[in-house]
C-alpha cells in the first residue's frame, strides 16, 4: 500500500477478497509490514495476532483492525495473508496438468491484465521474501498478476 504523499495516518480496515476455490473459511493471520529500501517487506508493525475468519468465498473479506492503532510508515506498508494450521478439514486435492496436488486453505482472488504492475510478495518458511513477477501468456498477451487486498486508512494530526 503506497504512501507517496507521506500521510500521517492509522490503518482503519483490510479487505481481502476470497476466492471460492480452496476452502474459503480457513482462519488466517492478518499481518502488516513495513516496506524495506528494496522494496520487499520488513519489518511487522504489529506484535498483534490478528486471526480471522471469512463467512464465505467469492466475495470481499473485510477486518476492522482500528483498534490496533498501526500507524502508516512514510514509505507505506504491506497487508498479507498468513496460512496457519489449524486443522486437517482445511486440506483440498487439485488437479495440475493431469498431476493431484494436496492444497491447504483458502485462495486469494487476483486482477490480472497486461497493464498490472506486479506488486504482491511471497515467503515460505525456510524462504526468503521473493516478487510474484512471473507473468503468464494468454490469448497471445503478456499477463501479470497482483492479489486482492486492499485497505483504508484515517489520517491523523
Amino acid at each position: 500500500m503506497d504512501n507517496e504523499e507521506g500521510v500521517k495516518a492509522i490503518i482503519q480496515n483490510v479487505s481481502f477478497f476470497i476466492s471460492s476455490d480452496g476452502k474459503p473459511k480457513t482462519p488466517f493471520r492478518v499481518r502488516f509490514y513495513e516496506v524495506k529500501e528494496d522494496g520487499s517487506p520488513g519489518q511487522d508493525l504489529t506484535q498483534k495476532n490478528i486471526i480471522v475468519v471469512a463467512k464465505k468465498g467469492n466475495a470481499w473479506f473485510k477486518i476492522d483492525v482500528s483498534k490496533y492503532k498501526i500507524l502508516v510508515p512514510k514509505n507505506g506498508y504491506f497487508v498479507a495473508m498468513e496460512w496457519i494450521f489449524t486443522d486437517k478439514k482445511y486440506f483440498y486435492e487439485i488437479q495440475i496438468s493431469g498431476k493431484k496436488d494436496t492444497m491447504y486453505g483458502q485462495c486469494l482472488g487476483r486482477i490480472s491484465d497486461e497493464k498490472v504492475v506486479p506488486n504482491s510478495w511471497s515467503y515460505g518458511l525456510g524462504t526468503v521474501w521473493r516478487k510474484n513477477e512471473k507473468p503468464s501468456k494468454f490469448q497471445g498477451k503478456i499477463i501479470y498478476y497482483n492479489q486482492l487486498i486492499s485497505s483504508e486508512i484515517k489520517p491523523i494530526e
